[in-house]
């Protein structure tokens, strides 16, 4: 495994009810800009956030948390963000079949089901990104690992932004790193009920991300032309951009 830690351990926040929240501002873009801080956070499931990992998201501007997840994900482990404070907390279902199919009929592998979803599920990336450009506060957005569908969304987002490739697929990898401790009690859960989970499945290898964003480019051009494609305006994505780029 290739360890892309360096480039990523700053960004994450370190919480008690979470382990994969990174905030994805700081990261250079083309034209000597970067990313913002406090804009756009990715994270992992927010189902055992404390009261103290609510304030601290709060502190740092959150004002709407967008949950990825099945009905059936976010009716058995609610966020703790429905109904917090001062948050709008919105589900865009998007199914990813790993989680959202409790760990059942796997895909044939990441990159399959991750060009899948950039075809199906291009409705509900454009909803996440229209919530995006009408929310004036902080946003954060998950799943239940923080890998699949929040690292899509990620990508999507730091591709618009004019980060390099170098430093999207190293964001997407340490997941892998980051969700180990919970990754682990998954594969002992599932092999208790006499289902094994591929290895890939658990996984954020470099080059699944570096094929994904190769599809993204052979079939749609860049994610700004995807989004576009998907029903976001371009005026909503220069109000993401201008708030994201500096």
């Amino acid at each position: 495994m290739i360890s892309m830690s360096m480039e990523t351990d700053s960004h994450l926040l370190h919480l008690q009810g979470a382990y994969n929240v990174r905030d994805l501002g700081g990261y250079a873009a083309r034209n000597g800009r970067h990313t913002c801080q406090n804009v756009f956070f990715r994270a992992d499931n927010t189902a055992a956030l404390t009261a103290d990992d609510i304030r601290e998201l709060r502190d740092r501007g959150i004002t709407l948390a967008i949950d990825l997840r099945s009905r059936l994900e976010a009716r058995e482990q609610p966020s703790r963000l429905a109904g917090a404070e001062g948050v709008h907390y919105v589900q865009v279902e998007m199914l990813d079949e790993i989680s959202s199919n409790g760990f059942r009929d796997f895909p044939p592998s990441l990159t399959v089901m991750y060009k899948d979803n950039l075809d199906k599920a291009q409705a509900s990336f454009a909803q996440v990104f229209h919530l995006f450009a009408q929310n004036s506060g902080a946003a954060l957005f998950h799943c239940t690992a923080g890998k699949d569908r929040t690292g899509m969304t990620a990508m999507l987002l730091l591709e618009l932004a004019g980060v390099p490739d170098e430093t999207i697929i190293a964001d997407y990898a340490a997941t892998e790193e980051y969700m180990q401790p919970v990754f682990s009690g998954i594969v002992k859960h599932m092999h208790t009920l006499g289902v094994e989970v591929p290895d890939y499945a658990l996984r954020s290898e470099p080059d699944v991300m570096e094929q994904t964003l190769a599809y993204l480019r052979s079939r749609y051009g860049d994610a700004r032309q995807y989004l576009l494609s998907g029903g976001v305006t371009a005026e909503e994505l220069d109000v993401i951009l201008s708030r994201f780029v500096a």
